[in-house]
């Protein structure tokens, strides 16, 4: 017990006399002192790291916002009144990709974003033309319209003949693949035709 601190009060062994009684209302006060010389201590480190971090932004050389904004504004319009002409090393080479003001005239498109100009937009054209032709492809062959049975769940094709019928009948009622009046195709091979 010699070497035990004496609980909250931050006063150890050592400072109380043998045999001394210290009054609740001391304890209380010495705890409180303690506490407000603690949350000074606390406040003071703060303000010390916070000095601190400051200084060494400076130190590192990095900017305030303000700073950044006007060196990129720089940046931005001497950027702009530099001349771009034929073989300019800014300008790439294929066409594509970023950076430089490309001529229109020379093959692959070019300038800004990926594939950029005509070339671009002819192949969004043929894409664009392809799933047409894949949309008008799958009407045709009546191959559209699916039905899910409620006790299998597998998807199964309906033939356009069928069609009206599921698609007329209540939401609240389920389909099974017994219900089918035509010859069930299955969705992925190996299925069992009927549940």
């Amino acid at each position: 017990m010699a070497t035990e601190p004496l609980f909250i009060s931050g006063i150890s062994h050592i400072e109380r006399r043998k045999g001394e009684h210290i009054p609740p209302d001391a304890l209380v006060e010495l705890y409180q002192q303690h506490k407000a010389e603690q949350a000074r201590i606390l406040a003071q480190a703060q303000a010390q790291a916070q000095a601190q971090a400051k200084a060494a932004k400076a130190a590192d050389g990095q900017l305030t916002k303000e700073q950044l904004l006007a060196i990129m504004e720089a940046q931005r319009t001497s950027a702009t009144k530099v001349p771009i002409g034929r073989g300019s090393a800014a300008a790439p080479a294929a066409g594509g990709g970023r950076g430089g003001h490309h001529h229109h005239h020379h093959q692959g498109g070019g300038g800004r974003g990926r594939g950029g100009g005509a070339a671009a937009a002819a192949r969004a054209k043929a894409a664009a033309a392809r799933k047409y032709a894949d949309d008008d492809d799958d009407e045709a062959d009546g191959t559209d319209q699916w039905v899910q049975c409620s006790l299998c769940q597998q998807w199964r094709q309906v033939p356009d003949e069928f069609w009206q019928e599921i698609n007329n009948a209540d939401e609240d009622e389920d389909w099974t693949c017994k219900d089918a009046k035509w010859p069930v195709v299955d969705y992925e091979p190996g299925t069992p035709a009927c549940c």
